[in-house]
């Protein structure tokens, strides 16, 4: 499995409490922050923007030149993909060989989801109907990026609509932002089903720190269940025996619970 796939699975792994679950030392759960850069990128500003990020994204073209490997210099061990625009190929086998995974949209090639050990994020707009979005998920991709395009982040409607995507894929959901994000929207967006950000390297080093601390700050203690009810860190006792509670928005990974 890719790296970036796994990383997507453990925010969804069930806790693993000592006991009774009192006294288990659980790693904070927290929203992944995916970092796009590019050649023209200022080197202070990719340097914050590896520091900052979960997982860096290069745009293509780049792999095989001198940048992917400043890049993977610097990254300090955090997994590296490909941007693939529409319409081009995948870089080949050797030059690649660097890369965790590789994000395209629906016209991006076919091979993107072969390529052994090597992630792929799919890239889609909001309000892709339904159909297509079980299609796309039954491919085995790791995740789905959602372009946020005209959505207001402030309305629930924008809320329905990440979960309907999660829910009709069944895959983890990136959401594409273009700038500040308020904290409490990152939590909406974590109930809605948003595992991660993604956000270009152009808006600053200013902004992309300012982010990264917005998902810090952000309190990520509870997601809805399948029951329809909600728990937390701590309270695993009352689920001791339940083996069928999960989170409503997870194939086959269960979760307990959430920080």
């Amino acid at each position: 499995m890719s790296r970036i796939g796994e990383q997507f699975r453990t925010l969804h792994k069930a806790s693993k409490p000592i006991g009774f679950g009192f006294g288990a030392e659980v790693s904070p759960r927290r929203m992944l922050l995916l970092v796009r850069v590019a050649e023209t990128t200022a080197v202070d500003v990719l340097d914050v923007a590896l520091s900052v990020a979960n997982a860096g994204v290069i745009v293509s073209g780049a792999e095989e030149g001198t940048f992917l490997q400043q890049v993977l210099s610097k990254c300090g061990g955090i997994p590296i993909g490909a941007w693939v625009p529409p319409g081009e190929g995948l870089p080949s086998e050797g030059a690649a060989s660097p890369l965790d995974f590789f994000v395209c949209d629906l016209d991006g090639p076919s091979d993107a989801i072969t390529r052994r050990d090597r992630g792929c994020l799919v890239e889609v707009d909001a309000g892709l109907d339904t159909s297509r979005l079980r299609a796309v998920g039954e491919l085995g991709i790791d995740a789905l990026i959602v372009k946020s395009g005209s959505l207001d982040l402030g309305r629930l409607s924008s809320l329905v609509e990440f979960r309907r995507v999660h829910s009709m894929s069944g895959k983890p959901i990136v959401l594409q932002i273009g700038g500040m994000i308020e904290r409490m929207q990152v939590v909406a967006l974590w109930r809605a089903g948003v595992d991660a950000l993604v956000i270009d390297s152009a808006v600053g080093a200013e902004v992309l720190a300012s982010i990264r601390d917005t998902v810090n700050s952000a309190p990520f203690e509870m997601r809805r269940l399948e029951t329809g009810t909600y728990v937390s860190i701590g309270t695993q006792i009352g689920a001791l025996g339940e083996s069928g509670i999960r989170e409503d928005d997870e194939g086959e990974d269960g979760e307990d619970d959430d920080e």
